[in-house]
Parts: C-alpha cells; structure tokens; sequence
C-alpha cells in the first residue's frame, strides 16, 4: 500500500462521514453541508475539519448561513483561529464545542520494523478478550469484540512476564481501523508505545486496511506517539454537541 493508496481511502471515507463530495475535499475552497437530521445517529451541531487545504463544516442547518458566511471571509486553517466567534453563535443553541482532535495516518518512508527488546503478542477477534481482566487499557481496547467498533487486532507488550503496554484496534470504518495504545506507567517514555504502535500498524497494512490513530489536541505524549511510530498529521477536527 503507497501513501497515494492511503489518501484516497482515507478521502473517501471523510466525504461519507462529512457529507460531502470527494471533490469538496481536494478543493482549496470551504464547503458547508447540512448534517444528518437531529436525533439520528451521526448528528452533530456543527462538525468541522481541516483536511488539506480546505475546510468542511457538517452542521445543523439552523446554522448554515452563518458558517457559510464565516468560512467565507477566511482561507482553510484560518476557520480555527476564530473559535471564540464560533462560541459566541454556537451557544445561542445551547450548543458548545466538546471535542477538539487531530487524526494521523502512516507515512510508508517512515514506517519502522525494528525488533522490541521485550515479548509481543499478536491477538486478533475473540482471543483479545483474554486481555479484558486487566483494566488498565481503555485508550487501547474497547473492551467488546462484536459490533461497531469493536476490537479486531491487539498486540501485548510484556516484560518478564508481566504486561507493561497494549496495542489495539477497533473496526471503526470497513477500510480503516483506529489504534489506541495504553503502557503502564512504570514503562512509560521508553519506547514501548512506539514499537506497539509500530508492530500493529504493520499487521493491519498487511490486511489492506488503513489504520490511523486519533488524539485531543492538548495530549502533546499521545501525538508523538503517532509520530514516532510514522505517522504523520492528516486531518482535525472539532464538534459542538450538548444542548437541544
């Protein structure tokens, strides 16, 4: 699979859940679409994202032409910068942003097979669930290996047989899959969340699917992560919930 191979997955799959056209995505000009009707499963007040270079805004229609004209007086990125603007208009509806995150998809010059100098686990389907005594692993697991995006793929990191970090992915997309990674806190910063990373990555890109690898803004540890384990900044995203 080439980077070119990744992208176009990756843009197809953001036009279906943005509701828009694949199109919209490679054009340098912001797009605003109404979004699924409130109560549905995908709704949201106002999802916005930054992909390339151009922004699409998935919003209620309620707010449509003031997005409209917002995205209009502001190239791409610049959309980001007026979010106390956003604020002021979104909680007119009761509405505030809740979530604020940066996805990463793998760069294939950057990818590294390096060896781990502790033992790995390769669990897939219901042999992962061995690992659902253990807590510790929310970031990683799902906990659940059926229905929507559930566990499909784990590898477990152990140290003289003692679990010190878990790589997992869940079936979010029939193309992409998102990583998670949890490492226990006495092997931390040692390397340990990379070489997982790095090893489930490698397993998912032999099945044909995408993986990426999703994080707030704010956690700078988790983001190079996803970094050091070769991947590289794809798209952003915030969504204004809550409220009626």
């Amino acid at each position: 699979m080439t980077n070119a191979d990744i992208r176009k997955i990756v843009t197809e799959q953001l036009s279906k859940d943005l509701g828009c056209t694949v199109k919209d995505l490679e054009m340098p000009d912001n797009k605003v679409v109404v979004c699924n009707p409130i109560g549905s499963e995908n709704y949201h007040f106002c999802e916005m994202t930054c992909y390339r270079n151009a922004v699409v805004a998935c919003v209620d229609e309620r707010i449509k032409p003031f997005m409209e004209a917002f995205m209009a007086e502001r190239i791409g990125f610049r959309c980001f910068e007026g979010i106390s603007i956003l604020t002021d208009e979104f909680h007119k509806y009761n509405k505030q942003i809740e979530l604020r995150t940066e996805a990463f998809i793998p760069d294939m010059a950057r990818l590294t097979t390096s060896k781990p100098d502790f033992d790995t686990v390769l669990l897939q389907g219901k042999d992962i669930e061995v690992l659902y005594d253990d807590k510790r692993f929310h970031m990683a697991l799902s906990y659940k290996t059926a229905g929507e995006c559930a566990d499909v793929l784990a590898v477990a990191g152990y140290k003289d047989k003692q679990i010190i970090g878990v790589a997992g992915a869940s079936n979010d997309y029939e193309q992409m899959w998102q990583v998670g990674i949890d490492v226990v806190p006495e092997h931390r910063s040692k390397g340990v969340g990379t070489m997982l990373i790095s090893i489930l990555t490698a397993e998912i890109l032999k099945k044909g699917i995408v993986p990426f690898y999703r994080a707030v803004w704010s956690h700078i540890l988790s983001k190079n992560t996803a970094i050091n384990s070769g991947y590289q900044s794809a798209w952003v995203t915030i969504c204004a919930d809550g409220g009626n």
